[in-house]
């Protein structure tokens, strides 16, 4: 699982942040596809994560999965409702690389 969040969204929503896969198969899924659809799940709770950013439900969507995987010790991922993948990290590991990623709840030029 590849997080990428831009440190400069631009106002065209060109450059977006998204979650992209390396699949079991060897192929790759991009949240910003919209024939894909990519859910992750931590706690009991799904994140359906947006196609796209700019609009209310998309935003508020991508800030809730952002919420939970800076806290998430486990999750699963969803690609077209299959399960392709479950992880586990430590909780250090979480604090380190996620408890504080500013880039990602940036969602417009500014």
């Amino acid at each position: 699982m590849n997080l990428n969040c831009t440190g400069n969204p631009d106002d065209q929503n060109i450059l977006q942040h998204h979650v992209m896969l390396t699949l079991p198969d060897g192929s790759g899924a991009d949240s910003q596809d919209e024939k894909t659809a990519i859910t992750v799940v931590t706690d009991d709770q799904t994140f359906p994560l947006p196609s796209s950013l700019g609009w209310r439900n998309g935003d508020n969507a991508w800030l809730s999965f952002i919420d939970a995987i800076r806290k998430a010790t486990s999750f699963e991922i969803y690609v077209n409702d299959k399960q392709v993948g479950h992880f586990t990290p430590s909780a250090g590991n979480v604090h380190k690389v996620l408890a504080d990623m500013p880039e990602c709840t940036t969602l417009t030029a500014g």
